[in-house]
């Protein structure tokens, strides 16, 4: 398994920020973080989009322990987002759906009327930490906040990043110019500066804290039903029912048109044969999307993903916090 994850981290890097040659000179100190990531937490690995967050950091931090050590407080505090079946995904979406609901109810409608659902954008945005939505510049500001405020500053991060680009998105008059838009937000001529996009997150802090309960509900009563539609297929994360990844692509209009025009075809085949995204971790068959940690019949994930009343803070469980809550 090792020697796959090297594989994929090869593959990925020359296409992570090939146009800034201050990332692509410390390939080797990305490897290194990533390679012994891998070591360090095999349950989950190398996921694609770590890759950009590796970047950020070692272009700043050239003591390859300092770097290493601070993307393992980063992944380690939000790895569910890259687990396999993507739980704070899943579990995000229902929050992320109130927090835009309240905060941005123009765009909220706008994807609603354009169905553009949120699995659609929020993996690119999520498994990159924003890296495909911020200019490079600001994106080591913006891993501190995340740092500090965790899910949570996940959640309202992307509510901000959308606010300020709205009246973008709200001028895209359908389907495919609205995912093309939301695809190269990070492209656009105009970006706005770090003071605004922390301030615009600070600004949603509130509202978030008050509807994770909402999201931690909508999960116990529809989660094991549900899925979306990206899976994670070894290191490689997927639009279900395509060979196309979600990460990776070149950026440009013409190629986001191309992959709204393969999802859109893709959405309409699973729902003519009534068919439900899978994931395949690790290699293995397809599955059902399983959201929480099944300890019947196995003892515990060493490094579980951990339940919704810690996403708020970004200070981990112990492990015996996490088996108390299991119970």
């Amino acid at each position: 398994m090792t020697n796959v994850a090297l594989e994929q981290i090869r593959k990925d890097l020359p296409r992570t920020f090939p146009e800034l040659r201050s990332v692509q000179d410390r390939s080797s100190a990305m490897e290194a973080i990533l390679m012994e990531h891998v070591s360090f937490d095999p349950e989950l690995g190398y996921c694609q989009g770590m890759n950009y967050i590796a970047a950020v950091i070692a272009e700043r931090t050239k003591d390859v322990a300092a770097a290493t050590a601070r993307f393992r407080r980063i992944v380690d505090a939000l790895r569910g987002i890259w687990l396999p079946g993507f739980p704070f995904l899943v579990v995000g979406m229902s929050a992320f759906d109130a927090v835009l609901r309240t905060c941005e109810p123009a765009l909220h409608q706008h994807l609603q009327a354009n169905d553009v659902s949120f699995d659609m954008f929020l993996p690119d945005v999520w498994l990159t930490l924003f890296s495909r939505w911020l200019p490079f510049p600001i994106l080591w500001d913006v891993l501190d906040y995340v740092e500090a405020e965790g899910f949570v500053g996940v959640l309202g991060l992307t509510v901000a990043v959308m606010k300020l680009h709205s009246s973008e998105l709200l001028e895209a008059a359908d389907f495919t110019a609205l995912f093309v838009t939301m695809k190269s937000l990070g492209q656009r001529a105009k970006q706005p500066e770090l003071p605004a996009v922390l301030g615009a997150a600070r600004g949603c802090l509130p509202v978030v804290r008050e509807v994770l309960p909402e999201g931690q509900m909508a999960l116990e009563a529809n989660g094991r039903d549900r899925a979306c539609s990206v899976v994670r297929h070894m290191s490689r994360v997927l639009h279900a029912g395509t060979d196309l990844e979600v990460v990776v692509y070149d950026g440009s209009q013409a190629t986001a048109r191309q992959l709204a025009r393969q999802i859109e075809e893709a959405r309409l085949a699973r729902g003519s044969a009534g068919s439900k995204p899978n994931s395949t971790p690790d290699g293995a068959g397809p599955r059902q999307v399983d959201l929480l940690p099944d300890t019947r019949h196995a003892k515990p994930a060493s490094r579980p993903f951990w339940p919704v009343r810690w996403l708020s803070c970004c200070q981990a469980p112990t492990i015996d916090e996490h088996a108390e809550t299991l119970g």
